[in-house]
């Protein structure tokens, strides 16, 4: 049995991934993960109908699910009216990253999200893709640590 805890403030800044057997769900939010998370995976939640829908799949009920968060405090520094812009480049490049690396939790993994462009035409204070490899380096770590595929 695996347990583990998540602490964060609930008006946080966050890309989340979930993995379960061989599918991978990349999100944001603006809010705590573990909110997202029980939308994900009900009924009609977009990780649950994106399963059924691409893959033809279920959620496998005595299959372990991972979850990871990762807070994002250089968006919440942006001003609040790009923050969920800033989340969607994150969650974009990490998408990228995962698709030019599928192998690299240890599994082809099939990605289950699918993520909106962000326009180009906006800037950060920040790289969204240098903090997408650092969100990518730890989710391989943290991942690495709880599963056996690795």
């Amino acid at each position: 049995m695996n347990n583990g805890f998540i602490v964060s403030f609930r008006h946080k800044s966050h890309v989340y991934v979930i993995v379960h057997n061989d599918f991978l769900y990349i999100g944001q939010t603006g809010s705590h993960p573990a909110i997202r998370w029980g939308s994900h995976l009900s009924a009609t939640g977009s990780f649950t109908k994106n399963l059924k829908y691409f893959h033809d799949e279920e959620i496998v009920k005595d299959k372990d699910i991972f979850f990871g968060c990762y807070e994002l405090p250089i968006v919440d520094q942006e001003v609040e009216s790009k923050r969920r812009l800033a989340r969607m480049a994150v969650e974009t490049e990490l998408h990228k990253l995962i698709c030019l690396q599928p192998r690299k939790l240890g599994f082809d993994s099939f990605l289950t999200s699918t993520c909106e462009e962000y326009p180009i035409r906006h800037t950060f204070n920040f790289n969204p893709e240098k903090v997408a490899n650092v969100i990518f380096s730890r989710v391989v770590s943290d991942f690495c640590k709880w599963s056996s595929y690795c």
